[in-house]
């Protein structure tokens, strides 16, 4: 329990000074490095499936020459003048048009779009909005599963993770007394591998991070076409 505890906050990006909030900064500065001549300009992000906290953790509000768009499922209201929100789904993202945004950006939402299909279509709507986009999701190959913080959850069967999740009370999703529930949960989070992300994004220039190619960090991995 104390191990599960710690691997908790060590996985828990909103808590200054864990290991996931100082990877998530990690990778900013990876994406700003990308983008640097861009992100000097005049510059539309839309942010796909986003918070207003995270903007605020990487210090990018009230940036004049920034104007960020947060695509979410779920209602925020902005403070700042360069931060716009937006209700809506990330695989039909119609109500902008094509080429809106000069950068899409997307932190670990990816795995949580759904089956194989709906991860498709994000991909086609990200390309459709943009020519440049910085897709973030965590690593199917990182041994402790970041959402229920257990050790090679993400590599047992199906019928296995709904019993743990029915039975167990994992990272911040608490205990599912339904195996029905439980079930869907777990088929609700999809992590993906290097391969099944180039071949859902199609060709184009994929960029190399660390030892392996579309820059697999241990943790995660990232897509950047600019």
């Amino acid at each position: 329990m104390l191990i599960r505890k710690y691997l908790w906050k060590v996985t828990k990006s909103h808590i200054p000074g864990s290991y996931a909030a100082r990877l998530r900064l990690r990778r900013f500065d990876f994406f700003k490095s990308l983008f640097k001549d861009v992100l000097e300009q005049n510059t539309r992000i839309l942010d796909a499936g986003g918070t207003i906290q995270f903007w605020e953790n990487m210090d990018f509000v009230n940036q004049v020459n920034i104007d960020i768009t947060i695509l979410n499922l779920d209602s925020q209201t902005s403070k700042y003048t360069n931060i716009h929100c937006v209700t809506g789904n990330a695989i039909d993202m119609s109500e902008f048009d094509d080429n809106s945004f000069d950068i899409v950006f997307s932190n670990s939402m990816l795995e949580h779009i759904g089956p194989v299909e709906s991860q498709r279509k994000f991909a086609g709507e990200i390309k459709r909005l943009s020519s440049r986009y910085f897709i973030q999701t965590p690593n199917y190959y990182f041994p402790i599963e970041p959402h229920f913080v257990f050790f090679g959850f993400q590599f047992l069967p199906l019928s296995w993770r709904a019993f743990l999740l029915k039975h167990l009370d994992m990272a911040w999703f608490g205990k599912n007394r339904d195996y029905q529930q439980a079930l869907n949960l777990a088929q609700s989070i999809r992590l993906l591998k290097k391969k099944v992300i180039a071949n859902q994004n199609g060709p184009g220039k994929v960029i190399l991070v660390g030892e392996a190619s579309l820059s697999c960090m241990w943790f995660s991995l990232e897509l950047a076409f600019i």
